[in-house]
């Protein structure tokens, strides 16, 4: 399994880098986490800023995928599995 660490205020850009490596990793059959962690005061927008930036990331992976676990949170972070 893959993971791809993403941030809750991360720009467009680096977004689309990262989903273009996840299409890679997809093309290559692999199963990715994608996990959005916050640190320090960042956790008071959890509920916000983390399923949005993982639905964001989904919308750019251009590759077709399926969600094996939904988004989840757990402690400082959001995560959810795709293959």
């Amino acid at each position: 399994m893959k993971e791809i660490q993403l941030r809750p205020r991360i720009e467009k850009h680096d977004l689309k880098v990262k989903a273009k490596k996840a299409k890679q990793f997809l093309e290559k059959n692999e199963r990715i986490k994608i996990v959005v962690r916050f640190k320090g005061r960042q956790h008071h927008f959890m509920d916000e800023l983390g399923p949005n930036t993982l639905n964001s990331f989904l919308e750019n992976i251009e590759e077709k995928f399926k969600i094996v676990n939904p988004i989840k949170k757990s402690g400082r972070q959001y995560t959810v599995v795709i293959t």
